[in-house]
């Protein structure tokens, strides 16, 4: 399946929202539609998401001496990370941006970011 970001793929009113309400699912309704389509006993919480935090943790050590140069008391920034999982359920980190799209395209997003 092509990638694309959020901003880019809500223009794309023919197939947008087809498989999911925003082409956006949960962490529950990812585990959801993996139970019920394979037989792996894949589940997220326990081999997906410590492979993700890795990745998070790699990406900060790797610019940390970027982040805050100036050494400026209680500041913060927001990061985006992408991910990708390929079909042997391997997990990819695809990007991570500074700047990530804060949308509310579905109702799980309305309800994560009030």
């Amino acid at each position: 399946m092509h990638l694309t970001n959020q901003c880019l793929q809500i223009k794309d009113k023919e197939n947008y929202g087809t498989h999911e309400e925003g082409n956006t699912l949960s962490f529950q309704e990812l585990q959801e539609y993996i139970d019920a389509n394979t037989s792996h006993g894949l589940k997220i919480e326990e081999h997906l998401l410590p492979r993700m935090m890795d990745m998070c943790i790699d990406t900060f050590l790797s610019v940390r001496h970027e982040l805050n140069p100036e050494r400026r008391p209680n500041v913060f920034e927001l990061f985006g990370f992408d991910f990708l999982l390929d079909e042997d359920f391997r997990v990819w980190l695809i990007e991570c941006n500074t700047n990530p799209y804060l949308g509310t395209p579905c109702a799980y997003m309305k309800e994560m970011l009030p």
